[in-house]
């Protein structure tokens, strides 16, 4: 090799060793084999943050999606059951008053005409429930904090209401202070019928209960609420018993809310110093689910009030069935869930809103009370009237 040519070499390896050492000490070198990660676009930020949002109420939002999901479970159960109660929710009378998809069991409609009052009804009076016993300061109390503590717009409505996915219901529709304010005690004495108990599906059972035997039913709860009410509180109760949901034999849902509104008006007109109306159900839920909580050590089945708002998002406002107390219903319904969650934590689990009427637009204090499932057992059930007639007594007493 020539002395020319091997000095040209050795400027050329220099050049290349320096050329190294320079990638190498700025980390060039590696960026060339580095893909670089794109930058998190602002949809992926919002989804970041509404993972956050969720976590923070991760168990109220699991236990609203438990209720929602087994209301759709239960109609998915009924197949064409469900079909047929929506083609009868426009009857004669335009009545959009079907079965409660959420409830179970295998009820069906009564197509004869029921003869409450000939075995099916029971009145029962004892001591004496005055209006406007005792001062009131400590229901009022727990009334007002609970506005206090819903006083962020939407909150109110995020933690007592459940929507079901037939109908809307704006946070302005339900303000906590107008609901949780309105007076909703007792205004007359015993002396004539104070509070009504029926039963629209009185065929529903517990995990337990005999077909043969209707004590065993949510009539036979009913009849412990009537006993208690009567007995341990001093109200004038009828209890009727008829069974709407049955006819010659059949079990059949799809017109029992027809039928009871019929019977409804008659005992109604004949007893107007009636109140409250309580019609008492037993929810239907998967059957892995049981909704039980333990109270004073009992066992004690957890209760949920149910309302109408006569609006569907497929019908708009059901004009030809209005209801002129919905309000006073969610106000009623609304302040027993605020007196339950202060005196009986995980007792009630809210209170589910549903499109139709469901007959609560006979008196501004009418209650659609769902006690427990068909996975609950009849003693559970029964337990739960002993809170429940508390913390009725308390807001219609105000004590």
């Amino acid at each position: 090799m020539k002395k020319d040519d091997f000095i040209t070499y050795l400027v050329l390896w220099g050049v290349l060793l320096s050329a190294c050492v320079y990638l190498i000490c700025t980390g060039g070198v590696f960026s060339i084999f580095a893909k670089e990660s794109p930058p998190i676009s602002p949809e992926t930020e919002d989804i970041f943050l509404y993972e956050q949002l969720v976590a923070e109420n991760e168990e109220q939002a699991r236990k609203k999606q438990e209720d929602l999901e087994n209301h759709v479970w239960e109609e998915q159960q009924t197949g064409s059951q469900g079909t047929e109660d929506n083609q009868s929710e426009m009857d004669e009378q335009g009545n959009p008053d079907g079965t409660l998809e959420g409830e179970s069991g295998t009820g069906q409609e009564n197509t004869a005409q029921s003869e409450v009052g000939q075995g099916g009804q029971s009145e029962t009076q004892s001591g004496s429930a005055d209006a406007g016993t005792g001062s009131g300061e400590q229901t009022r109390e727990v009334l007002s904090n609970a506005v206090a503590q819903f006083s962020q717009p939407g909150s109110f409505l995020n933690e007592f209401f459940i929507v079901d996915p037939n109908t809307t219901l704006s946070a302005s529709e339900v303000p906590a202070e107008e609901l949780l304010s309105m007076d909703m005690r007792m205004q007359g004495d015993a002396g004539t019928p104070q509070i009504l108990i029926y039963h629209t599906h009185a065929t529903e059972g517990y995990i337990d209960s005999s077909d043969a035997d209707p004590a065993t039913t949510v009539v036979g709860v009913g009849d412990y609420l009537t006993e208690l009410l009567t007995t341990n509180y001093g109200y004038h109760v009828l209890h009727v018993t008829e069974k709407y949901d049955l006819a010659e034999g059949v079990l059949n849902r799809s017109r029992a809310y027809n039928y009871a509104c019929d019977d409804l008006e008659r005992i109604l007109a004949e007893n107007p110093s009636i109140e409250v109306i309580i019609d008492l159900h037993r929810d239907g839920v998967d059957e892995n689910r049981h909704l039980v909580t333990e109270v004073d050590g009992k066992p004690t089945a957890q209760i949920m009030f149910f309302n109408g708002l006569c609006r569907t998002n497929e019908s708009g406002e059901l004009t030809s069935t209005p209801n002129a107390y919905i309000r006073e219903n969610l106000a009623f319904s609304a302040q027993l869930e605020a007196l339950g969650n202060t005196y009986y934590p995980d007792y009630v689990r809210g209170v589910y809103v549903k499109g139709y009427r469901y007959n609560l637009h006979f008196r501004p204090k009418s209650l659609l009370l769902e006690v427990g499932a068909q996975t609950n057992t009849l003693e559970e059930a029964k337990n739960a009237m002993i809170p429940f007639a508390d913390i009725l007594n308390k807001l219609l007493k105000g004590t």
